[in-house]
Formats: C-alpha cells, structure tokens, sequence
C-alpha cells in the first residue's frame, strides 16, 4: 500500500488528567473545552494521581479489558 491509499481516520484516544492530588492542577475549562471538540474521537477520560495512587486501579482495569481484551 501507499500512504495515499491507507485510509485517512483519525485515530481515537484516551484522556489522562494526572496530579489531581496537586492544588494548581490543569484548567477544569480546557478539559471540558478538549472533551467536547474531540468527543468523536475520545474515547474515556480518567483522573489520576501517580503520587497517591488514586483513579489508578480505574485505569489500569480499562486498559486491561479494552487493549488487551483481559478481565
């Protein structure tokens, strides 16, 4: 195939808001602004914290049964 045979799909993503522990965390407003203009594509958004482990079990357990088909 050529590269102007392959078809031209944008390709669906997860959102991932890490430091919800912190106070300055990012913008509540560029979330909702990012969640509505690519809600065609997005396909879950999840909020972590890497420093307290919070939501990081959620997403885990989502990557395991939507990527690799797990339990």
């Amino acid at each position: 195939y050529y590269k102007q045979d392959l078809p031209k799909k944008e390709p669906k993503f997860i959102l991932v808001n890490n430091k919800i522990d912190l106070e300055s965390n990012i913008d509540k407003n560029l979330i909702d602004h990012i969640k509505k203009a690519e809600s065609d594509r997005l396909v879950n958004y999840f909020e972590i914290s890497c420093l307290t482990g919070e939501g990081l079990d959620i997403l885990k357990d989502w990557l395991v049964k939507n990527l690799f088909g797990g339990s």
